[in-house]
């Protein structure tokens, strides 16, 4: 069975970038090094990693949160009718 980390290093995320804002909201590495550097880095930068795990909540809950959700099935029903 192959380590979660060479799994995530195998992972492609094509999008990620559109998604999401890269050192702000998340982090994106290539190799299992930078992956364990970066890791590092965000264990000890407790204050940028809680900002960085409230923006990237911020950008899911409205995106993809109830609420997105409710405005995309309103856009949907009202231009079909």
């Amino acid at each position: 069975m192959p380590h979660l980390a060479e799994v995530a290093d195998e992972t492609t995320w094509d999008r990620i970038e559109e998604e999401f804002d890269v050192g702000t909201e998340i982090d994106t590495w290539s190799s299992v090094d930078e992956l364990r550097d970066k890791a590092r880095w965000w264990l000890r930068h407790d204050d940028k990693r809680r900002t960085a795990a409230a923006a990237a909540q911020q950008r899911i809950l409205h995106s993809y949160g109830n609420d997105a959700y409710a405005r995309r099935l309103v856009e949907f029903v009202s231009h079909r009718s």
